[in-house]
């Protein structure tokens, strides 16, 4: 949290977060996603790499799903939703099958 207050405070123009969730309490998830969406509706851009798929739905309007370095789907945040082939890749369920 402390990272991206200290880049936040430089006024970017691009965010880049790699698993800002990762090591956080639960209770702070909210706070992030909304302090994340607020900086995105005043124009803030945001790459983040994310494993928690529902937080990133969130924040989302486009999805690259990379698994083992590979690009498996990459589109609008929309598709992947309802879509359990995806999700299940999004997810890891489809990687025991290969």
């Amino acid at each position: 949290m402390l990272a991206v207050g200290k880049a936040i405070a430089g006024e970017p123009v691009l965010l880049m977060l790699d698993e800002p969730t990762q090591g956080l309490a639960p209770g702070v998830f909210d706070t992030l996603r909304r302090a994340l969406s607020a900086l995105r509706s005043d124009g803030l851009g945001i790459v983040l790499v994310e494993q928690r798929h529902a937080f990133a739905q969130s924040l989302a309007d486009r999805t690259a799903v990379v698994v083992a370095g590979e690009l498996v789907y990459q589109g609008d945040r929309g598709d992947l939703v309802g879509r359990q082939e995806l999700m299940d890749i999004y997810t890891g369920a489809g990687a025991a099958e290969d």
